[in-house]
C-alpha cells in the first residue's frame, strides 16, 4: 500500500495567529473525515507563535493525492499542484472542493512562503507508536 506524509509549515503573523486557528478549523475537520487520511496533528514552535506545522500520513499515493496524470518526482507533483490549484474536478484529495476558499481566508496572513516536504516512510524497524 502506497503511503505518504506530507510536514507542512506555515508562517503567520503572531497577531494572526488565533485567526489563522479560527478560519483553519472547519477545513481541518473536514480533512481529518477523509478516508485516506491516517494521521493528522497541528503544532507551534516554541517561541515562534506564528510558526505553526502540521503533520498529514495518507494511505495514498502522491499521484492520487496530488492528482497528477503521469508519475513524476514527489517535488514536481507539489509544484504542479501549487500552480495549478484546484482547477480540476473534485476527485483526489488536493482538488477536493473546500481548498480554495480556505487558502483564499489563510494564505494572505502569511509572512513567508509556506515550507512543504513530502515524505514516504521507511516502515520498520523505523516506526513505532504507542496505542
Amino acid at each position: 500500500m502506497a503511503e505518504t506524509a506530507f510536514y507542512i509549515t506555515i508562517y503567520v503573523a503572531p497577531e494572526n495567529v488565533e485567526k489563522f486557528l479560527e478560519e483553519s478549523k472547519s477545513v481541518f475537520e473536514k480533512i481529518k473525515a477523509e478516508p485516506g487520511l491516517v494521521f493528522f496533528e497541528m503544532y507551534q514552535a516554541a517561541g515562534e507563535p506564528g510558526t505553526i506545522s502540521w503533520v498529514e500520513k495518507w494511505s495514498e499515493s502522491i499521484q492520487w493525492l496530488m492528482e497528477v496524470g503521469e508519475p513524476q518526482s514527489h517535488l514536481i507533483a507539489v509544484q504542479l499542484y501549487f500552480a495549478n490549484r484546484c482547477r480540476s474536478q473534485p476527485q483526489n484529495q488536493m482538488t477536493k472542493p473546500y481548498y480554495p476558499e480556505y487558502f483564499a481566508v489563510t494564505e494572505p496572513m502569511y509572512v513567508k512562503p509556506r515550507e512543504m516536504k513530502v515524505l514516504s516512510p521507511l516502515g520498520s524497524p523505523f516506526f513505532f507508536q504507542k496505542s
